[in-house]
């Protein structure tokens, strides 16, 4: 018996044997493999499957079909809600799809396989509309797995998903697409968008493109390329809660309708157009910025316009502003503080803006926003406009105009030892200087009873000057009435005082101790502190010592001369043309190996007060002095 086992055993691994046996075993897996159907029908208790040839169809689903009379076309099915699509060929145009009776029951679509929108005789397709007017879709999954290479028409495809929440197409190859009308109107529930390797050259239908996603805060189309589409009407129509619009790749040259492009983006400050956003060959360009109630500034000054006035029914105000000088409360509530304006600007004696900060504005030329130069200006308003006079298609420079002020009302801080001192609603002529109380502190003798403030044009009053509180000396009387007298004059210097105020500590000192405030006085906490660079909030300050402390947590307080304080002030600023800026620390240090290039824009998010000074920060601890840059950019 035991020979005959090693008899077997000698067989079983003889070489000829050996080779028999793993012939047999590929013979029967392929002819497995050959066998396998690609498209089967399972039991209610098995689940759809995808591999890269199995696309398995529930006996259970809801509803199925093929999407076109092929036998190579893409088999689909619903269940759950989720429209189902197999491997294969998908030709949308040839017929309306046989699934959209089910489109509100539709709230998910998975492309299960790899899919072609083209058979092999053709060239290009039309998928225009394919996935719109879902009105419960929320997601679609698996998009890298749609072949859009040949597609030439995106018009609508995701046109009234209103619910649709998130896109990332940016795996997509849209070499071939020529027309992108309409391409994602009304997702209103659309907020994130990522189409950032498409390829646009041959593009020539951008409008209504992203009309009505009033979900959008965020747009950076930098890499599109533009210069063959000849529509942007309504591009951004209605985008009303877009912040952050990036189209500094645009190529307009071949524009013939720009009107309504940025028309009601309610929320937004400024839009910058790039220089080759050309406007020569448009003849509609009808209210391009029309209710933008938050933009702050805007250059126009490369907008061709002198194709649009054409038509005699056009006019420029109606043409770019549209509504905002109607005098009705909410279109008027805009906030536009500086328009530049040039040489290609042909303007007629309809150009108007909002006069709501004032009728007359007045041109910076070589002066700043706080100061300008003032020897050029027009009126606005919707009967006294007059800018035209200027910017007839004569005009040799480009200029920023701002709104000229007569009078400002603006809170003054006053800075001293015992923390910066805020004066409110005080009111000056610009141009002119104002004396502002010094506030009183009880316990304390200020050094100066008023100090001499200016009045600037961009709404601003800021005083140079620096006031010293001095410590009232106690009065002696008797033992036991000296002792009460002394404790009342603790009790009110160690009086706790309310505040609002941001506070900083400096990024390259060292932490800041924490002290706990017990007995009338300040106990050093040894096991916590502030780390360097990170910024606070303190609602009280109080004076031990003549030492001042804020109040950053539950009984903790650092002391003031750690920290300095600021306020939040997202801005873009601009260093004048012909010098330098110098930097400074907060701590009032001067920066020595930097400075910022002249004419060059900057991002700044916070202001502080260094020795009575206005600066603006545009680095960790880097300030610029608020006089030394524009800030209507």
């Amino acid at each position: 018996m035991q020979s005959y086992k090693v008899s077997i055993f000698k067989r079983l691994i003889n070489p000829k044997s050996y080779w028999l046996l793993i012939i047999i075993f590929l013979f029967f897996n392929v002819f497995s493999f050959l066998k396998s159907p690609e498209i089967v029908n399972a039991d209610s208790s098995n689940t759809a499957t995808t591999t890269k040839n199995i696309f398995t169809i529930p006996s259970d689903a809801t509803a199925q079909g093929t999407a076109n009379n092929q036998s190579n076309s893409s088999k689909w099915y619903i269940k759950d809600g989720i429209l189902h699509f197999g491997p294969g060929v998908i030709k949308f145009y040839d017929q309306i799809n046989n699934w959209d009776k089910y489109s509100d029951q539709i709230t998910s679509i998975s492309f299960d396989g790899q899919i072609s929108l083209v058979d092999a005789s053709q060239k290009k397709t039309n998928i225009g509309g394919f996935l719109s007017n879902l009105p419960n879709l929320a997601k679609i999954d698996n998009l890298d797995n749609l072949d859009v290479s040949r597609t030439t028409n995106f018009s609508k495809l995701f046109q009234n998903d209103s619910k649709l929440k998130e896109l990332d197409l940016s795996t997509w190859d849209t070499s071939n697409v020529t027309g992108m009308f309409k391409t994602f109107l009304n997702d209103s529930s659309l907020s994130i968008l990522n189409t950032s390797h498409w390829n646009t050259e041959k593009v020539e239908d951008m409008g209504s493109m992203f009309s009505g996603d009033s979900s959008l805060t965020k747009l950076d189309l930098s890499t599109f390329d533009t210069s063959n589409v000849t529509n942007f009407a309504s591009m951004f129509y209605s985008d009303s809660n877009l912040i952050d619009l990036n189209i500094s790749s645009f190529n307009t040259k071949n524009a013939d309708y720009t009107d309504h492009m940025f028309d009601g983006l309610s929320k937004i400050k400024t839009i910058n157009l790039p220089k080759t956003f050309d406007t020569s060959k448009a003849r509609g360009i009808g209210a391009m910025f029309s209710d933008d109630i938050s933009l702050e500034n805007i250059d126009i000054s490369n907008l061709d316009t002198s194709n649009a006035l054409i038509d005699s029914d056009m006019n420029i105000g109606d043409n770019l502003f549209g509504s905002m000088q109607i005098d009705d409360a909410k279109e008027c509530d805009n906030n536009l503080r500086s328009i530049t304006l040039g040489p290609k600007n042909k303007l007629d004696n309809n150009f108007s803006i909002s006069d709501k900060i004032s009728d007359t504005w007045v041109n910076i030329g070589n002066g700043s926003v706080k100061t300008p130069q003032a020897n050029l200006s027009f009126h606005t308003g919707v009967d006294t406009t007059d800018a035209y006079k200027i910017y007839d298609g004569t005009a040799k420079t480009v200029e920023t105009f701002v709104p000229k002020l007569t009078t400002v009302t603006s809170d003054v801080t006053i800075p001293s030892n015992l923390n910066d001192q805020v004066v409110k609603n005080v009111t000056g002529t610009v141009g002119k200087t104002v004396l502002v109380d010094v506030p009183s502190i009880k316990g304390y003798t200020p050094d100066k009873q008023k100090v001499t403030a200016n009045v600037y044009n961009d709404g601003t009053i800021i005083t140079t000057e620096k006031v010293t509180y001095k410590k009232n000396p106690s009065s002696h009387h008797s033992s036991s009435s000296s002792s009460n007298h002394n404790n009342h004059n603790q009790n009110e210097s160690n009086k706790i005082i309310k505040q609002n105020a941001d506070i900083a500590t400096y990024s390259d000192k060292k932490n800041v101790p924490i002290y706990s405030y017990n007995n009338e006085s300040m106990n050093f906490i040894s096991n916590k502190e502030l780390s360097h660079g990170t910024d606070w909030f303190t609602d009280e300050n109080i004076t031990i010592n003549d030492k001042i402390y804020y109040r950053v947590a539950n009984n903790e307080w650092v002391e003031a001369s750690r920290v300095y304080p600021y306020k939040n002030d997202k801005k873009v600023i601009k260093t004048h043309a012909k010098t330098i800026t110098y930097l400074s620390k907060a701590e009032g240090i001067a920066v020595s190996n930097r400075a910022l290039a002249p004419s060059t824009l900057w991002k700044s998010d916070r202001y502080t007060t260094i020795n009575g000074i206005k600066y603006y920060r545009v680095a960790t601890n880097e300030f610029v002095k608020a006089s030394d840059v524009d800030t209507n950019y």
